[in-house]
């Protein structure tokens, strides 16, 4: 996920489908300083739950 997103830096969304897949994207995401959302929308398919402590 790093790698596609360093080769990648003007994305805007991520569509994940899995939360596992967009708790990656999201800390790898962080972690290269992208602020969520503004820089960088995460979406994911199932289990929106998971998100609640997630904040920018």
């Amino acid at each position: 996920m790093s790698d596609w997103l360093s080769s990648n830096p003007n994305i805007t969304a991520i569509f994940a489908f899995s939360s596992l897949m967009a708790a990656q994207a999201y800390q790898v995401a962080r972690s290269m300083g992208k602020r969520i959302p503004e820089q960088l929308a995460i979406l994911s398919y199932d289990n929106p739950d998971m998100y609640q402590g997630f904040s920018s």
